[in-house]
């Protein structure tokens, strides 16, 4: 079903300039559809329930297109005569969700003021703006509040929202493993927004954090891994060198590599003074 809605969307995309061509015409006899309103209303609804099954099967790029293409029946015909689609507050409360869970705040945040007032004031827009409020304060208990609510206030969500709790956990990850060289599994827990009780769940979660470091290292050269000749560089090599593992009722955070290759305070110093000395001498 959902390959022959995205084929007939294909063709929903005739109805984008808004002007009844031959070759629109032809499609909308084709349907059966009589007049050129009927024929947009059609397009919007089967972009609509593209979108959503795009949703569905996991398939983020295929939303994401739909969307784009939804945003002109929305908020870019001028002559359209037509009550608001009921479906667009859904749609592009999902859209918000999905810029949250790709960490694209300064999009998320764009896309929120251009909306239309009608909007905004919308459960389904609410619950978007409402989640990133609570990533921005850094609290779980509220995020965790929104995650239960959002099966009322937006319909299709759920994928989405483990997205965003899972960058939140790779966020809060990168900032523990920083921080301790081991701790408790339920403050872990607890810390990374699971029930303190589910140490499954954290296994799971070590198991993924350290296939995404090795599949990062293996984007990088040798030369990038073995000689942090910059700040950034040390930092991206001691994130990826850090691996986690569950050993009975703690979460360690072990070293797979040392860092005698890191470059001493002194030379980093040395070396920001001659960049300094350099700069001056061009200026």
């Amino acid at each position: 079903m959902a390959a022959a809605v995205i084929d007939k969307s294909e063709i929903a995309m005739l109805a984008l300039g808004f002007t009844p061509t031959d070759e629109i015409i032809k499609a909308r006899e084709k349907l059966g559809i009589k007049t050129q309103d009927e024929f947009i209303q059609w397009a919007r609804g089967t972009l609509e329930t593209a979108a959503v099954d795009a949703l569905k099967a996991g398939d983020m790029g295929a939303f994401e297109r739909r969307v784009t293409q939804l945003r002109r029946y929305y908020f870019e015909n001028p002559n359209n005569q037509q009550a608001p689609s009921p479906n667009m507050a859904t749609i592009m409360g999902l859209y918000l969700l999905f810029l949250l869970s790709a960490d694209r705040t300064g999009e998320f945040h764009t896309e929120v003021e251009q909306l239309p007032e009608a909007l905004t004031g919308t459960p389904q827009i609410q619950l978007p703006v409402a989640v990133e409020r609570c990533i921005m304060e850094g609290n779980g208990t509220k995020l965790k509040a929104c995650v239960s609510q959002a099966a009322k206030d937006l319909p299709h969500s759920e994928l989405l929202l483990q997205r965003v709790v899972n960058q939140v956990r790779i966020k809060i990850a990168s900032s523990l493993e920083r921080a301790y060289t081991s701790m408790h599994s339920k403050t872990a827990c607890k810390m990374l927004l699971m029930d303190p009780n589910d140490k499954k769940s954290l296994e799971l979660f070590a198991k993924a954090e350290n296939d995404r470091k090795a599949a990062d290292e293996a984007n990088l050269s040798t030369l990038e891994l073995e000689d942090p000749s910059t700040p950034a560089q040390a930092r991206l090599r001691n994130r990826l060198s850090t691996r986690w593992v569950v050993e009975g009722d703690r979460l360690v955070f072990k070293k797979i590599r040392d860092d005698a290759s890191a470059m001493p305070a002194l030379d980093l110093i040395s070396n920001m003074i001659g960049y300094a000395t350099d700069l001056e001498r061009i200026v």
